[in-house]
């Protein structure tokens, strides 16, 4: 495994929706996670699959956006 592959499994973000520390995937991206509603229920976090904010997803840095 590679050097960067490992630390981005590695690295941890609080989610902004849910304040649950969720790692991220290879891509940079928030992984599914579930966060607890106001109502009681547990449901998919928005978060997931989105980018932490301020940082941009290296699978969009290699658009070039």
């Amino acid at each position: 495994m590679s050097g960067i592959r490992f630390e981005l499994r590695q690295q941890r973000r609080k989610c902004p929706t849910c304040g649950r520390l969720v790692y991220l995937n290879r891509h940079g991206f928030y992984r599914r996670h579930f966060g607890a509603q106001p109502d009681g229920s547990v449901r998919l976090c928005v978060t997931s699959g989105h980018a932490p904010p301020g940082v941009v997803a290296r699978a969009l840095r290699s658009l070039d956006l």
